[in-house]
């Protein structure tokens, strides 16, 4: 497995549409080792900041929730924190199918006028999909 300074380099190269980036976290999706990696670097306790967090949430957020329903938690407590990418973490979470997730999106949601509010009712929509 890649170490995490590679993850964040490839993330960067990622958000300049590297193809070869693109590719590399494409074909590794479902890899638990590195989803719990990005869901470290979207955490950004180490207050790195830059593209690399923002990148490991978009990833998350192409992942499937059957890959995601383990790091639920982590999602959970990472949307009411994160910047200006929670719409990714919050289409991550509502890909768990997590009913106290659906809850928090929607609070998170509030009005529907934050700039990110399309991935939100993207992530509700994750629930209204699976429910039929």
């Amino acid at each position: 497995m890649v170490d995490e300074k590679e993850i964040r380099e490839l993330l960067i190269a990622s958000c300049h549409s590297s193809a070869a980036a693109i590719r590399f976290f494409r074909d590794h999706l479902e890899d638990q080792n590195l989803l719990r990696l990005l869901v470290h670097i979207a955490q950004d306790a180490d207050d790195y900041e830059g593209d690399a967090p923002m990148q490991a949430a978009y990833w998350l957020s192409e992942s499937s929730g059957a890959v995601l329903i383990s790091h639920e938690p982590m999602l959970f407590e990472m949307l009411p924190l994160v910047d200006g990418y929670g719409g990714s973490v919050a289409l991550a979470l509502g890909k768990t199918g997590s009913p106290r997730g659906r809850k928090l999106i929607q609070k998170e949601l509030g009005d529907g006028k934050r700039f990110d509010a399309w991935l939100f009712r993207r992530a509700l929509a994750c629930y209204t999909d699976s429910a039929g």
